[in-house]
């Protein structure tokens, strides 16, 4: 979580520009969390396995939820 999460607000900031993680609607912070979490658990089961589901989790929660617009149902109206 925080290399994924950490180096892409690093690069931003070497570029000069605003971290995407830092943008409204960006879910990087939660789609690293729950793709560590889901490793964490499950590495004491099965470590391919671990690996496996932690990057389909990752994989869904940044891809899936960006396209169609999941985390807005989340947001408070104003």
């Amino acid at each position: 979580m925080i290399t994924g999460f950490g180096g892409g607000i690093i690069r931003d900031c070497i570029i000069g520009k605003v971290p995407f993680s830092f943008r409204k609607g960006s879910n990087y912070a939660t789609s690293a969390f729950w793709g560590a979490l889901s490793f964490y658990f499950l590495m004491f089961v099965n470590f391919n396995l671990a690996i496996i589901v932690s990057i389909i989790t990752t994989l869904v929660f940044r891809e899936i939820i960006s396209k169609y617009g999941i985390y807005k149902m989340f947001r408070k109206k104003a």
